[in-house]
């Protein structure tokens, strides 16, 4: 058995690099040309004066994205599991954004709550990007593959590589598919494997721009869960399911509690990332929302006293094949002016992101990636125990800024 695994773990890798080869041989390196016959794009990290805004107002930001996200994707089926990555999500499409003019900027910023694309808008993402590179428990990355003999504009390449220290990538798709096959071996090393895949099916040969962004997450927790044992979980759909129950009675989390939800940071190792437990008010309907003001009560500002936690062992999986519908319902032009990117008349075809998260006694792995493709027009003793033994949020942030890194919404831990 053991075997078999180091042979899965040693296939896995060495797939992995021939994907990163083959995007290398096929990208070049600045000035080389490759089989498509284009070059490696060439962007500068620029020197920007101090930003205006703070990484903890871009946090927020994300924040009221990532809620309102997620009120559109839980309606639809609101006793189902949820998972998503407001971070992967805003990263990706804040690219789109840096290629965005006219009221195709304007409605873009309004989707991200974000102010007008400008210098002081780069350089308070660049400080962003540099405060959650810090963190070696995670990993964020950001790529634009752009088709060959199609050339973004310089102003675009320089924000993109110093607001996201994004790669930026010649490649040719109507080579498919060989050039989604790069992209998704791309998302595979970035992910650990755990996305192995992020487009299905090859991209049509009308695209001209993909934006990708990868998150991945392994973190441990400052205090393990010492036991974990079978016990009831009351379902969103009315049942009540036995789930594996990790249990940790000591004062490891800190409770707060704002409008009837109550909540749990539980740290991991190293004091920059958490996780936070949002349980509903009693007899809330499925798929309860806090607003943003109370998401930063319960995170941050409302007083806290020590508890110990219950919490589910979890393992969810979740794909948005078609987020690029959601996205529009709440102000994303599918069809707009992105000519930044390079196309004069550009249609966003698909927006996809596949999430996975694994939560255990000794802490969390959890991985997403997200991508844009625009093509043109035609494409010790604590007072409580919060037990989380019924539907709840869970949101697993970076300390320092906020930063909603994933939001889970948990109605079955029983299920995947």
């Amino acid at each position: 058995m053991v075997r078999s695994r180091r042979g899965r773990q040693l296939a896995l890798a060495v797939a992995m690099l021939a994907a990163a080869a083959v995007l290398m041989a096929g990208c070049g390196q600045p000035g080389s040309t490759h089989a498509g016959g284009g070059q490696l794009l060439t962007g500068r990290v620029e020197k920007l004066p101090a930003a205006a805004l703070s990484p903890e107002r871009l946090a927020a930001a994300e924040d009221a994205f990532g809620l309102a996200l997620l009120r559109r994707l839980c309606a639809p089926a609101p006793a189902a599991n949820l998972l998503l990555s407001p971070e992967s999500a805003a990263e990706a499409l804040g690219m789109l954004y840096a290629g965005a003019n006219g009221p195709t900027a304007g409605a873009v910023g309004r989707l991200l709550h974000l102010p007008a694309w400008q210098p002081g808008l780069v350089a308070a993402l660049d400080r962003h990007t540099a405060s959650l590179a810090g963190l070696r428990q995670l990993q964020v990355t950001n790529h634009l593959f752009e088709q060959s003999g199609v050339r973004p504009t310089q102003r675009v390449l320089n924000d993109l590589r110093t607001a996201y220290r994004a790669g930026l990538w010649s490649v040719n798709f109507g080579d498919e598919p060989a050039t989604t096959n790069k992209i998704n071996g791309v998302v595979a090393q970035e992910t650990h494997g755990l996305v192995p895949t992020l487009f299905p099916a090859p991209l049509p040969a009308s695209t001209q721009t993909v934006l990708e962004n990868t998150v991945y997450l392994k973190a441990r927790w400052e205090q393990p869960f010492p036991s974990t044992a079978a016990a009831p979980f009351h379902t969103g759909a009315g049942q009540v399911a036995q789930v594996p129950m990790m249990s940790n009675t000591g004062p490891v989390a800190s409770y707060r509690r704002v409008a009837g939800w109550q909540s749990a940071t539980l740290p991991y190792a190293g004091g920059r990332l958490a996780a936070v437990g949002l349980l509903p008010p009693a007899h809330a309907a499925n798929c309860s929302v806090p607003s943003q003001a109370q998401l930063a009560a319960l995170t941050t500002t409302a007083p806290a006293q020590p508890a110990g936690v219950r919490l589910p062992r979890l393992h969810l999986s979740q794909t948005w094949a078609n987020l690029q519908t959601t996205l529009a319902a709440m102000g994303l032009p599918l069809t707009g002016d992105y000519s930044g990117l390079g196309p004069q008349d550009s249609q966003i075809s698909e927006i996809v992101q596949r999430d996975t998260m694994t939560v255990d006694a000794k802490g969390t792995t959890a991985a997403a990636a997200t991508g844009v493709a625009v093509g043109t027009a035609e494409l010790a003793g604590p007072s409580l125990v919060l037990s989380f033994d019924r539907p709840f949020l869970l949101l697993l942030e970076d300390t320092a800024t906020h930063t909603p890194l994933f939001l889970a919404w948990v109605t079955n831990p029983s299920r995947p």
